[in-house]
């Protein structure tokens, strides 16, 4: 058990995190939200490719149409409005950070229901946590908020 939530922890929800939020820092939040919920799309593409799921006629109608809104998103932009000159790496880190998720959601299905979805959340945001207070903190030690955030958050 803490082997596959250490993994899933560690390497899923750990970099999915970092992913989401460099992502949306280089993007509009709108846009972001819009890219990551293409999230379950994942998931039922993963489960489908892993022989947990059968997609239906109708769900691969419904997975085309939402991929080809997200290429009108990455390739249209905001049309007019003031775009980040980093907006496409965004874009390909928020689909990476939605993929992430969606593949943590998939891999510990089978333990959610042995242990419940509480515990292994929990655990698994633990273990993501030794990967993501590294990026944490460097880049607000340089502003100098770390220390400040910290006790913030922590109570």
């Amino acid at each position: 058990m803490w082997l596959h939530i250490g993994l899933a922890g560690f390497l899923i929800m750990g970099l999915q995190q970092v992913a989401f939020v460099t992502g949306l820092n280089l993007m509009a939040a709108g846009e972001g939200s819009l890219l990551f919920s293409t999230a379950p799309i994942f998931t039922a593409l993963i489960a489908a490719a892993l022989g947990y799921e059968r997609i239906s006629r109708a769900g691969w109608l419904g997975i085309a149409a939402a991929m080809a809104g997200c290429a009108l998103v990455i390739l249209g932009g905001a049309g007019g409005q003031h775009v980040p000159e980093t907006r496409v790496q965004g874009d390909i880190l928020m689909l990476a950070s939605s993929f992430g998720y969606a593949l943590f959601m998939v891999i510990s299905a089978p333990l959610m229901r042995q242990y419940g979805a509480l515990k292994v959340v929990t655990f698994s945001f633990m273990f993501g946590l030794c990967l993501i207070i590294p990026f944490g903190g460097a880049g607000r030690a340089v502003r100098g908020t770390a220390a400040q955030e910290c006790t913030v958050f922590c109570g």
